[in-house]
């Protein structure tokens, strides 16, 4: 079941792989193609989906457990989301309009 902590620290994990996957493939993209649009979107588009992924298990970890430990994990996922989002994301307007 999607409930149980294996799970969710399985899809924590596939979507950690899945970023570092998406953020390969854009690198190799950007030197065959030389192409900035490309690279910017690929970019974001890989930040919005890693951050997204954990704010949503965060939250809903959030709301189901009751230990003040495993609540304090879910904060710590949520946060981690929000600087994800926070740090990356101008990085990536800079490489847009910048470089």
């Amino acid at each position: 079941m999607l409930t149980s902590r294996i799970n969710k620290r399985d899809i924590i994990f596939w979507t950690e792989i899945i970023s570092v996957f998406f953020s390969i493939l854009l690198i190799i993209i950007y030197f065959i193609y030389k192409d900035k649009t490309i690279f910017s979107v690929t970019f974001i588009g890989t930040i919005l989906f890693w951050g997204c992924i954990k704010g949503i298990l965060g939250m809903n970890k959030l709301k189901t457990e009751k230990s003040p430990f495993k609540k304090e994990r879910a904060k710590h996922h949520i946060y981690e989301a929000v600087w994800i989002l926070a740090g990356m994301l101008p990085i990536c307007f800079f490489i847009i309009y910048f470089i």
